[in-house]
């Protein structure tokens, strides 16, 4: 059927609900985590968190010492005025903006986000765990989102991943 020049009829895309709870509001090791725990960290630190489940029960490592900073914290770095308007702004007009407008005012109320300083006491609880894990100084900060990794939408690629490392400022 595949090559007989007939296509399939494809189903009507549907937007999925995206679900999260912000309850949540501390740094959390996988091995503590729950199953279905997508609506706090994301689907792709919950996904993560089953293969450490899985890899305790057969012979294949994934990388140690992995925790989750839950959507809370990301809650709490947008919820300045600032970026509330900028965010409230979009969706009000989400159908009026065309693609290049769009991607303007994307690209300014990410350098907001961006912009805004990560909490003192984020990077402290960060820096406490991490030297709770063990002696490693380098660490690899993934984004992990409710709309990615579901189905019919990868998200590959949307994010940066970035390395941190323990005591170096610029990095």
């Amino acid at each position: 059927e595949a090559f007989s020049g007939e296509s399939k009829r494809k189903q009507p895309l549907v937007t999925p609900k995206l679900r999260f709870n912000l309850s949540l509001d501390t740094l959390v090791q996988f091995e503590k985590l729950p199953r279905k725990s997508e609506q706090f960290i994301g689907n792709k630190a919950a996904n993560f968190a089953e293969l450490y489940r899985l890899s305790q029960e057969a012979s294949f490592h994934v990388p140690e010492s992995a925790f989750a900073i839950p959507f809370s914290f990301y809650f709490n770095h947008t919820s300045d005025e600032s970026i509330n308007e900028k965010i409230q702004d979009l969706v009000n007009r989400k159908e009026k903006l065309s693609g290049e407008k769009l991607r303007d005012a994307l690209t300014e109320l990410r350098r907001a986000i961006e912009n805004k300083p990560i909490e003192a006491e984020l990077i402290c609880d960060i820096e406490s765990l991490v030297l709770q894990l063990g002696n490693y100084k380098r660490f690899r900060f993934r984004s992990s989102t409710n709309a990615e990794d579901i189905d019919g939408f990868s998200g590959a690629g949307l994010y940066d991943s970035k390395t941190g490392i323990l005591y170096d400022e610029s990095k």
